[in-house]
Order: C-alpha cells, then sequence, then structure tokens
C-alpha cells in the first residue's frame, strides 16, 4: 500500500540535514556544562548523603538505595513502553 507523505508534516533542521542554528549551539553547550554537574551531584553527593544520613549509615542504607533504585527501574521498564504508544 503506497500514499503520499502528509504535506502538513513540518520538517525539522534534523530531518533536512541542516547545521546547528544559534539555538542548537545554545543547547549543546547548555548540555556540556550541565551534564558533569548532575552526575557529579547525583552519583557522588547525594547517593552517599542519603544512603548515611536520611535513611541510616553502613549496609542496611546501601540497601534501601539499591532496592529503591531497582524499584525505579522496574517501574520504568514496564511503564514505558505503554507512555510510549501513549504519546505517539
Amino acid at each position: 500500500m503506497s500514499h503520499s507523505p502528509d504535506p502538513s508534516i513540518v520538517q525539522t533542521e534534523a530531518v533536512t540535514g541542516k547545521a546547528l542554528g544559534i539555538k542548537g549551539i545554545a543547547w549543546a553547550i547548555f548540555e556540556w556544562a550541565r551534564n558533569p554537574y548532575y552526575n557529579i551531584i547525583v552519583i557522588y553527593v547525594f547517593t552517599p548523603y542519603f544512603a548515611d544520613q536520611v535513611v541510616g549509615g553502613g549496609a542496611a542504607g546501601q540497601t534501601v538505595v539499591a532496592n529503591t533504585i531497582a524499584t525505579a527501574g522496574l517501574i520504568m521498564a514496564v511503564l514505558a513502553p505503554i507512555l510510549g504508544v501513549i504519546v505517539d
């Protein structure tokens, strides 16, 4: 079955293959600066603080953090396909 594409669909810069404009360059610089900061805070500052001070030190705190991350991962694995269909 062949049909012509919908002319009302607007092609973006990524589809047309044009170089990044000023907005694209600004986004790239923002991401370049944000990602290391975010990763350092989440991995090396917040997680040990949460495991040690909020939950309780030692293995119990690490276990709670690990279980929380595992539960969040399972929820994401189940909901991602469903939400993807809804969004599309």
